[in-house]
């Protein structure tokens, strides 16, 4: 049987990207995570921190929007490539809430879902149009991080600061 390495993979609802750089940085540096999937970014595209992020050692794609979503996906010591921009099956999806890479042989999909919109009203509507057989990371309507049931991948709690890995069943 050939083994596949372990693989690191986290999420973070960074809430603003670049308020809270130097969290992130020192988070990645101290826990280094080999594929991380952000969340409400809150910037755009022309403002996302890729320098800073390339000195810590990653490459990223990201599909930013100004005061509201954004979602990127950063890897360590490669840039991810990019094969989805929005969400699968809407091309008019102008909310920046989903993005996909493939990574040293992994296809990653990093969706921001947020939960308590008003029903009904556009952020809401959003919410069914979402039905993919991707594997996601990130917050899925306030229940956590879901990850896919493999004992070789880690998950880390949506907040960095509580470091809580947990290997899965």
């Amino acid at each position: 049987m050939i083994r596949k390495p372990h693989v690191k993979i986290a999420s973070y609802n960074i809430n603003g990207i670049n308020g809270r750089l130097d969290i992130l940085l020192r988070w990645l540096k101290e826990d280094a995570p080999d594929v991380v999937c952000l969340q409400e970014l809150k910037t755009e595209d022309a403002n996302f921190p890729r320098k800073a992020i390339e000195r810590a050692g990653y490459g990223a794609i990201w599909h930013g929007q100004k005061s509201w979503n954004g979602v990127a996906i950063l890897s360590k010591g490669s840039a991810p490539i990019l094969t989805r921009c929005g969400l699968p099956g809407d091309p008019d999806d102008s909310h920046s809430r989903y993005i996909e890479s493939a990574v040293n042989g992994l296809l990653i999909g990093c969706l921001y879902l947020p939960n308590g919109n008003p029903a009904p009203g556009p952020k809401f509507d959003y919410t069914p149009l979402v039905s993919t057989s991707v594997c996601l990371c990130g917050r899925v309507a306030g229940i956590g991080n879901p990850c896919p049931a493999d004992r070789r991948l880690q998950c880390h709690a949506n907040r960095p600061r509580r470091l809580q890995a947990r290997a899965l069943a």
